[in-house]
């Protein structure tokens, strides 16, 4: 029988794909969120863990699917992104 032998790069690539699937700290305002911005959310979104992102002043929400569970930008109905005035 023979042995496999794996390389040592594998090891390296492996690393490297497991360190980009590592979730990027996102920072967030405390506070509620206006019931304005709720108003304006189309259907199909968890309001309820609404968050407002300072990187990019958009409100986005958790989507959670059979798979994971991911943060997605908040739209209105027509699908456009809400975001806070400036």
């Amino acid at each position: 029988m023979k042995k496999m032998r794996i390389h040592p790069t594998a090891f390296v690539a492996t690393a490297m794909l497991m360190s980009a699937c590592a979730a990027v700290p996102v920072a967030e305002t405390e506070g509620p969120v206006p019931d304005v911005v709720l108003s304006m959310a189309g259907p199909g979104q968890d309001l309820s863990t609404v968050i407002l992102r300072e990187e990019d002043n958009c409100y986005w929400y958790e989507h959670t699917s059979p798979v994971e569970t991911t943060i997605l930008p908040l739209r209105d109905a027509s699908g456009r992104p809400i975001c806070a005035s400036v």
